[in-house]
């Protein structure tokens, strides 16, 4: 999807004339083995929930390599998909949502080394080999505030009864040394908010704090098509 915006203010109908668009197909950086999971845990007895996973430096030089770690907890998407379908309108999915304080943020899932080390609380960037992969595990810190109660959604002859039940965490490894990294340093890209650290904490999460400068949201580089991988746990009782 490609979207075109002008932010200053237009009083009347105005052309627009596009030079020219290239699409090009860049190879990944960095790979994850299997990038996506999903599962079942028990909000009030699991205090760990373990995925390994496992990184590969499909490329033909040595890398070390950033990570951010972000994650949303509120109502499934299955939920969410079937009251659009019913509506056809995205108000009654906001409502949800809103009413069963669905929000996100990071520290809820932690990304650690085989030795338990914390990747980007200690730091520590990861090294790969041309070629080679890394294994280590995604802790998710489940908490029993995060499984939320039924509420009621009333829109237009539809009601819904949504739950803030399940935890989806996004992953994305990149190499802040590729030799592309510049090419787009002219746009200046906001920070997404789950890492900003200026929102209240969602249900279950630790206190939400800004991390170190380079391991940003914002500071992934634009033009590098790095690793990615996510994480849908629901919660159940």
């Amino acid at each position: 999807q490609i979207q075109f915006k002008r932010f200053s203010k237009m009083e009347k109908e105005e052309s627009f004339q596009i030079d020219q668009i290239t699409l090009i197909y860049k190879s990944p950086t960095a790979k994850f083995e299997k990038d996506f999971f999903r599962g079942e845990v028990y909000a009030n007895k699991a205090e760990k929930y373990s995925i390994p996973v496992i990184i590969k430096n499909p490329t033909n030089i040595d890398r070390r390599y950033r990570v951010v770690v972000s994650s949303f907890l509120g109502v499934r998407r299955e939920v969410l998909n079937m009251a659009f379908s019913l509506t056809d309108s995205l108000v009654p999915m906001r409502e949800m949502q809103h009413l069963v304080s669905g929000d996100g943020g990071v520290g809820a899932v932690e990304l650690t080394a085989e030795d338990s080390k914390p990747i980007i609380k200690d730091g520590q960037e990861i090294f790969i080999k041309a070629g080679g992969n890394w294994k280590g595990n995604l802790i998710h810190y489940i908490k029993p505030q995060m499984l939320g109660k039924v509420r009621e959604v009333s829109y237009d002859d539809f009601v819904f009864y949504p739950r803030r039940d399940t935890l989806t965490t996004s992953v994305i490894v990149w190499d802040p040394e590729d030799p592309g990294i510049k090419e787009m340093d002219y746009i200046e890209v906001e920070p997404d908010n789950s890492d900003n650290g200026i929102h209240p904490s969602p249900p279950g999460f630790p206190s939400q704090y800004r991390p170190n400068e380079g391991w940003r949201s914002e500071q992934i580089p634009l033009n590098q098509v790095g690793g990615y991988f996510v994480s849908i746990v629901h919660l159940v009782e």
